[in-house]
């Protein structure tokens, strides 16, 4: 079962959503570019630059964060199939 499928998106939406978020598709998975990114995503906008702005993205911390949610990925699909299988009613 593809992850698009699980999450209810088609899954083009998945493919935009990362490489707007600097990853590039290599076979059936995405691999992070650290040179390359989407300049929308990333350039700060002059509104936002002041002072107080301490938003610093650590691309290190934030590769290491995608590779553990990667590892994870069986616990992420058993607890969405949770979520959607619970009965709230």
């Amino acid at each position: 079962m593809k992850v698009a499928d699980i999450l209810g998106v088609n899954e083009s939406t998945i493919r935009k959503f990362m490489e707007n978020h600097g990853y590039m598709r290599v076979g059936s998975g995405f691999v992070l570019l650290d040179d390359m990114c989407n300049h929308r995503e990333h350039t700060p906008n002059r509104e936002k630059m002041t002072m107080e702005n301490t938003d610093v993205i650590n691309l290190h911390d934030l590769k290491e964060n995608m590779m553990y949610l990667s590892s994870e990925t069986e616990t992420l699909k058993n607890i969405i199939k949770w979520f959607k299988a619970r009965d709230d009613n």
